[in-house]
């Protein structure tokens, strides 16, 4: 049983903003390639798989030079404004942390501003890192949620006692370590949370 306060781990991309339109929208603005929302890929990065190393490098290049490029994200379709106001109550219920491997100088800025244009969310705590189950075995957290397989191993290795869930995508559907509960939608993972 859970706690009546938790201390969350959450992620971002894949779990609350659709990176994956963005990201293949800037592609297909650049390169001519597909547009995918997160639920068509099939696999984690498409993009690697159609574009040359080179091209692949630039757009995270240009990510990093057009930091505000963040902000473009749009929150996954699934979740409604209602889902928004749960999420705002949840945050002032339990302990959230937003673990992101976003990089650049001032991704935490722009992560914070997107968070409170799409949510309504004032001063969130975010930690940029790779090494996410680190994080959750550093704040003892008691539940995380991600929607890549790599990160919820890192979990389960790092922070065994965190309760893992992972947000359904075509691409996440092998591999995932035992124990790890699936949600498709934001509201389901509120729900979990209760």
């Amino acid at each position: 049983m859970l706690p009546e306060r938790l201390v969350v781990i959450c992620d971002i991309d894949g779990v609350l903003a659709d990176f994956y339109t963005s990201f293949s929208t800037l592609a297909n603005d650049l390169y001519g390639t597909p547009i995918f929302s997160h639920e068509e890929c099939l696999e984690r990065s498409p993009l690697k798989r159609l574009l040359s190393s080179k091209q692949y490098t630039s757009l995270w290049r240009y990510i990093d030079t057009h930091q505000e490029w963040w902000l473009t994200l749009p929150r996954l379709p699934s979740i409604t404004d209602n889902d928004a106001c749960r999420f705002r109550h949840s945050l002032q219920r339990h302990s959230w942390h937003f673990v992101t491997s976003r990089t650049g100088d001032r991704v935490i800025y722009y992560t914070c501003l997107w968070l409170y244009q799409q949510f309504g969310i004032v001063l969130p705590h975010i930690i940029l890192a790779k090494e996410k189950g680190v994080v959750a075995a550093r704040f003892q957290a008691d539940v995380a949620i991600d929607d890549t397989v790599e990160i919820l191993e890192q979990y389960a290795t790092d922070a065994p006692s965190t309760v893992r869930y992972v947000m359904h995508a075509p691409y996440n559907q092998v591999g995932r370590p035992s124990g790890t509960s699936e949600v498709r939608t934001l509201s389901e993972f509120l729900d979990a949370l209760t």
